[in-house]
Order: structure tokens, then C-alpha cells, then sequence
């Protein structure tokens, strides 16, 4: 990139700050939060930060030593527009951040999108309306084995699936939005969806107005989701589980355990096989890169060389299908819901 974007990062919470001080996440992830990826990355010169929080603000400002620090985008629109915005606050406060930004370039955001539906379709037409690049932070995305595995290796791998389980919690729209749009990668566009329980609560609150719920999401090409909550408060998980007509995969551990079952002659049965559960091969993890490669993403698309792995018109998808489950989890009869809008974006 010939010359480095002015960016703002939004938010100095977890992931825009504070899970770089995670001694075990610095084991497994080069970079756990926004401000590491943005204190090095060539394509965007970080130069303030907002939070409303205005002792973080300064430990931040201290430690990354970023030029501008502000407690809300009026106060640092007043004296400093930036090019792309990083938003790691909840989404309410998206639209009003970007409307009042008149020379953005991008924006890169945390899901969801919105708290419903019609928030999300809001903040994208915004920015669409004004030709803003929108990278949404569902990292999978864009991570290297994630993307061969949907781009055929997961086939070649196992097979047509025949069973595929997800495992979430701690929300619907937060960390479940990224069990659904992990699904959506590797097995198309999701056509309706079964809500299989009542909507529960346990565990971490997750945002205002989210919820979990164990459902069923039917894609487009016949395959079958079924999605189920964990409570956070005795472990967390965003895995998931595919047999296959010629062995499984098993995504654990946030995806730093990636374990490849295959088949083979049934060890107790003539004449019929088995998954070989005690001979897994295991699949090098690529999380750790993911959250670069976000970036790197966005700043080839912005450049024209690529488009992008994560929009928000994808990332609408999402949406879509987390607000079929709400709305049959309202009905209260546990009805199929058929998702009408456009599925065409991945």
C-alpha cells in the first residue's frame, strides 16, 4: 500500500485491548486483540483510540502510544477524521460513529451486525449509501485452514457430510453468530431453520436482548446443522462436529484442536467399517494468523487486489438466519422458519 490509512480504534475492551494481557491466549494467538494487529501492521497507521472509559483510555494511549485519545466520537471528530474505523463496541453505537465521519474509507467491525435485523440492514445501507468498505470480524473467514477446508479440502477430507453438530454459548448473536457463519462457509447458505428448545439464559450474560437456543439450521444443499448451547460458566466452546461418508473432523477448542477421525474396516464386525476414533490425525491450527489476516484482507481490498472474505452483505446472511431462530423461538412452537431474504452473498 503506497501510503498508510489514519485509523481509529473504537472501544478498549477485550478484544480491542485487554486480551493482549492474556498470558495463555499470548501462547496460542500472535494477536489476541485490535491494538496488537494495528500497533504493526503496515497498511494502517494507528492514531487514536475512543473509549468512554478515560483511564484505559490513558493506559492504552500509554502503552501503544497512539497520538489521540478521546471519550466519544464527537470529541474526536472535533479535531481528527480518520480513514477506517475499528469497532469493538457494542453495535448500537456503529451507525451514529460512521455518520459522523465524513472521509471514511472502511470500516472493520465486531459481530453482530446489529441487535436485530433491521439495525443491521440499517448500518450497512449507511455505509453502502456512502461507498464504505464494511470487513466484518468473523475471523474464521479468513483463516488459512478454514479456508481450505471450504474451499474443498473439507470434502476430500470426509466426504458429503451426513451429520454436523455445533457447540456455542454466551448468546445467539455473540459467540453463536460465529458458530452460524462458520457453518455457512463450509456448507452453503442456510434455507430455514427448526428451533429445537426454549431460549435459555444461563451462564455468561451475554448483550442486551441475546439469548441461547439449541437449533436446527437447514442448508440450502440438504445438509443438516444442529447447533447446541453450552453454559460458559463450566467451560467455552464455539466447536463443531462433522461426520462425513469417509471419516469426521472435529473442530475443539476455538479451533486450536483440529481432529481428522477416518474410516476403516470396523474392528468388531466383518464387512463394515468405522469412524478410527483412536487414530485421529491432527490438523495444525492457523487461528493464531487469523486476526492479521483480517486485516490484511480489507487492506488488499481497499488496494482493489482482492475482495473481501468477510463483508457485510455476508455477514447479513448471518444475521438473517440468527433472526429466523428468534423469531421461532417468539412463536413458541418450535416452527420452521424460512429464510426469504437474499442468500446469495458467502
Amino acid at each position: 500500500m503506497s501510503r498508510r490509512l489514519r485509523t481509529v480504534l473504537v472501544g478498549l475492551g477485550r478484544m480491542g485491548f485487554t486480551y493482549a494481557d492474556d498470558p495463555l491466549s499470548r501462547r496460542h494467538y500472535r494477536d489476541a486483540s485490535h491494538a496488537e494487529v494495528l500497533a504493526r501492521h503496515q497498511a494502517f497507521v494507528w492514531e487514536a483510540a475512543v473509549d468512554t472509559d478515560a483511564v484505559r483510555l490513558d493506559q492504552a494511549r500509554a502503552r501503544w502510544g497512539f497520538a489521540h485519545g478521546a471519550t466519544s466520537m464527537a470529541e474526536l471528530y472535533s479535531f481528527y477524521q480518520p480513514e477506517v474505523l475499528v469497532l469493538a463496541t457494542p453495535p448500537q453505537a456503529y451507525a451514529s460513529a460512521v455518520a459522523a465521519c465524513p472521509g471514511l474509507k472502511a470500516v472493520l467491525c465486531e459481530k453482530p451486525l446489529g441487535t436485530t435485523l433491521a439495525e443491521a440492514i440499517a448500518f450497512l445501507d449507511l455505509c453502502n449509501r456512502r461507498s464504505i468498505l464494511v470487513q466484518v470480524n468473523f475471523w474464521r473467514r479468513c483463516d488459512q485452514l478454514y479456508r481450505r477446508l471450504a474451499a474443498g479440502e473439507l470434502a476430500a477430507l470426509v466426504g458429503r457430510p451426513q451429520v454436523i453438530n455445533g457447540i456455542y454459548g454466551n448468546g445467539l448473536l455473540n459467540n453463536g453468530s460465529h458458530l452460524v457463519d462458520f457453518c455457512r462457509m463450509l456448507f452453503g447458505e442456510i434455507a430455514g431453520v427448526r428451533v429445537l428448545g426454549p431460549a435459555l439464559h444461563a451462564g455468561m450474560p451475554p448483550g442486551a436482548g441475546d439469548f441461547d437456543a439449541a437449533s436446527a439450521l437447514q442448508f440450502a444443499n440438504g445438509a443438516t446443522a444442529i447447533l447446541q448451547p453450552v453454559d460458559y460458566r463450566y467451560y467455552r466452546e464455539v466447536g463443531l462436529d462433522v461426520w462425513g461418508e469417509r471419516g469426521r473432523l472435529e473442530v475443539l477448542n476455538e479451533g486450536l484442536v483440529n481432529r481428522l477421525s477416518q474410516r476403516a474396516p470396523h474392528r468388531a464386525l466383518s464387512r463394515a467399517c468405522e469412524v478410527a476414533a483412536d487414530a485421529p490425525q491432527m490438523l495444525p491450527p492457523t487461528v493464531g494468523e487469523a486476526l492479521y489476516a483480517v486485516y490484511d484482507n480489507l487492506a488488499a481490498a481497499l488496494e482493489g487486489r482482492s475482495e473481501l472474505w468477510s463483508p457485510g452483505a455476508s455477514a447479513l446472511q448471518t444475521a438473517v438466519a440468527i433472526d429466523a431462530i428468534q423469531r421461532a423461538v417468539k412463536a413458541g412452537d418450535g416452527c420452521v422458519q424460512a429464510i426469504k431474504a437474499n442468500l446469495s452473498a458467502r
